[in-house]
């Protein structure tokens, strides 16, 4: 699948990633009080936002993978704002998968 956002071209497999996601427990982290365009746009890429790879709250700091690949231009990452909170998601392509780190997360 492709995915053409926030300046960035994804491609993925969303199937790979819901099962690498499925079998996680759930973390402290609440979809329901995150920046719904966050949400969304994990969601179209297979991403649990409520099951991180790793989460250090201290630095608001949370990490996620998808199986895929992230090419832009021009960004090395997505920014994202909404009612007075700001989202930045750091993108970085590793040979077959894809590491995101966002940073600003309640």
């Amino acid at each position: 699948m492709k995915i053409d956002k926030y300046g960035w071209q994804f491609s993925l497999d969303v199937q790979k990633t819901q099962l690498m996601y499925r079998h996680r427990l759930k973390s402290i982290i609440d979809a329901h009080k995150q920046f719904p365009e966050l949400v969304n746009f994990l969601n179209e890429l297979g991403i649990d936002i409520e099951k991180p790879d790793r989460y250090h709250p201290g630095f608001s700091d949370v990490i996620y993978t998808f199986i895929g690949s992230a090419k832009s231009e021009t960004n090395y990452e997505i920014d994202m704002y909404g009612k007075e909170q700001f989202i930045s998601v750091v993108v970085y392509d590793k040979n077959g998968s894809v590491m995101l780190e966002v940073f600003g997360m309640k």
